[in-house]
């Protein structure tokens, strides 16, 4: 296990935070999760997949556009 000290600015730490709470996490899960999630989008974008997003209300798509890097 390796710990890790960052500095992120206030809204991204709102963000997190709200998370965490909303969820019953830690922060540090929290921060697990979504490396996780953006290894997997990165992923799937650089094996030249597409990530769409749905709404199962109105049925309207759109999809998730990333910068390159």
């Amino acid at each position: 296990m390796i710990r890790l000290e960052i500095n992120i600015n206030d809204e991204a730490a709102a963000v997190l935070t709200a998370h965490a709470k909303r969820h019953n996490l830690t922060i540090t899960e929290t921060v697990r999760q979504a490396i996780g999630t953006w290894n997997f989008i990165k992923g799937e974008l650089a094996a030249g997949n597409t990530i769409r997003v749905m709404n199962h209300t109105s049925g309207h798509e759109h999809e998730l556009a990333l910068p390159h890097t």
